[in-house]
């Protein structure tokens, strides 16, 4: 029935009153049906917003991965962050992160985001610094996850299961073709990381030079929960817009 059809049952007799009741009822059924796709389209912008912030920015936050033996460790009171040197590589400050500061003579792995302070005050000592830095011991980090004739990539722990496409991954040089060889991460005379070849099958891990004991070494790797503020948003606003929806229905159904 039309608007103006509306209108004429309304002005006129009693006996059209069912009339002007189905006219009311479908003008409540034309409102609810706007009310959901206006909160459908809230919903799908509400998705795609927190979609394409949370993966944009951290698809762009660099992570590196550093591995060796501590050769020395500068402490520090905050808001200054200690510095820690692997081998002969350049010495990082380690920022917000692991609970836990390795100690001179273990063999780490440490990995996090990567930041540098481009323009100090003084000269730094340690301009670059790892930030949500995580470590675990060098014993730990098992086979190489992908292996080309010339260089090993290990992925670190709690990185495979990131959505992130730049994962904290250590690239190290092959001096010859692994073959069906597992290639480990072994520390040298230097301090610094080499890749050696196991044989398939062994299980003890390698040594390239006698190493201190890292048993007590606490790994700092756990599984990353970047996206579990996304998802509460988005869970959040689906169930807002059901809840609406329902009241919506209920208060068009004619007593």
């Amino acid at each position: 029935m039309s608007s103006a059809g509306c209108s004429g049952a309304r002005n006129g007799l009693l006996g059209r009153s069912s009339a002007f009741g189905a006219c009311l009822g479908k003008a409540s059924d034309i409102d609810n049906k706007a009310v959901r796709i206006r909160l459908l389209g809230i919903l799908v912008l509400a998705l795609a917003t927190a979609t394409v912030s949370s993966s944009s920015a951290l698809a762009l936050v660099p992570r590196i991965a550093v591995c060796g033996r501590v050769t020395s460790i500068t402490p520090a009171q905050p808001p200054n962050s200690p510095i820690v040197r692997l081998g002969t590589q350049e010495p990082r400050r380690l920022g917000i992160g692991g609970s836990v500061l390795p100690q001179v003579s273990q063999e780490i792995c440490i990995w996090g985001v990567d930041v540098q302070n481009v323009n100090p005050a003084t000269p730094d000592p340690a301009p670059k610094g790892i930030e949500e830095w995580q470590i675990a011991p060098v014993s730990s980090i098992g086979c190489a996850d992908a292996v080309t004739t010339t260089t090993a990539f290990f992925t670190l722990p709690g990185e495979k299961a990131s959505p992130l496409p730049n994962h904290a991954t250590l690239a190290l040089p092959l001096s010859a073709p692994a073959g069906n060889a597992c290639v480990r991460i072994a520390v040298d005379a230097q301090g610094n990381p080499v890749a050696v070849l196991v044989p398939a099958g062994a299980s003890a891990s390698p040594t390239a030079t006698p190493r201190a004991s890292v048993e007590s070494l606490p790994s700092t790797s756990a599984g990353e929960d970047r996206d579990l503020p996304a998802l509460v948003v988005i869970g959040t606003v689906l169930a807002a817009t059901l809840l609406v929806v329902r009241r919506r229905g209920h208060r068009a159904i004619p007593s």
